[in-house]
C-alpha cells in the first residue's frame, strides 16, 4: 500500500503535491492488482486520497495560481478534470469492484487520473514555480498537508 502523506518531510508545497501524485500512482497500482476485498479497500483509499489531495489543492493550490498571469485557465481545465475524476471515482465505487464493467471503466479512469496529474506537473507547477517565491513555497507545506489530513480525518480515514 502507498506511504500515507504525514510520514513524509516535503521541501516545499510543489514536491508536496508531486509526492502525493505518487502516491496516487502506488495507490491506481494497488487497485489495479488487487482482488475481492483488498480490491474494495485499495478503492476506498484512492478515494479517500483523491478527495483530500484534490480538497487540498482547490484551497491552498488552484488560489495561488489564479492570481497569475494565465492562471485561470489553466485552473478552470484542472477543476474540470478532478470533477470528472471524482464523479468517476464514485461510479466505481457504487458499482463495485464484481461489477463487469469495472476494470474496462477503471483503466479509462486511471488513464484520466494520470494525465490530470501530468497536466498539473507541466502546466501549473511551473507558473507556481516562478511567481512564488521559494520560501512561500516552503511555508505553504504545513497549511497544506494539515488541510489534507483534516478531510481525510472527517472521511473517517
Amino acid at each position: 500500500m502507498a506511504t500515507p502523506t504525514n510520514d513524509r518531510n516535503d521541501a516545499d508545497l510543489i514536491e508536496a503535491i508531486r509526492s502525493d501524485h505518487q502516491e496516487v500512482k502506488a495507490l491506481l497500482q494497488d487497485v489495479s492488482s488487487a482482488t475481492g476485498s483488498e480490491r474494495t479497500r485499495a478503492l476506498h483509499a484512492l478515494i479517500a486520497k483523491a478527495s483530500a489531495h484534490e480538497a487540498a489543492e482547490q484551497e491552498h493550490v488552484h488560489p495561488l495560481t489564479r492570481d497569475q498571469s494565465g492562471g485561470e485557465a489553466v485552473v478552470e481545465q484542472r477543476l474540470q478534470e478532478e470533477s470528472k475524476g471524482k464523479a468517476g471515482l464514485m461510479e466505481l465505487q457504487r458499482l463495485g469492484v464484481e461489477a463487469p464493467e469495472f476494470d474496462e471503466k477503471f483503466s479509462a479512469l486511471q488513464a484520466a487520473i494520470l494525465e490530470h496529474a501530468q497536466s498539473e506537473e507541466n502546466e501549473e507547477h511551473p507558473i507556481l514555480r516562478q511567481a512564488v517565491d521559494e520560501a512561500r513555497l516552503r511555508e505553504l507545506v504545513g497549511p497544506y498537508r494539515a488541510f489534507e489530513q483534516r478531510v481525510e480525518a472527517e472521511a473517517g480515514v
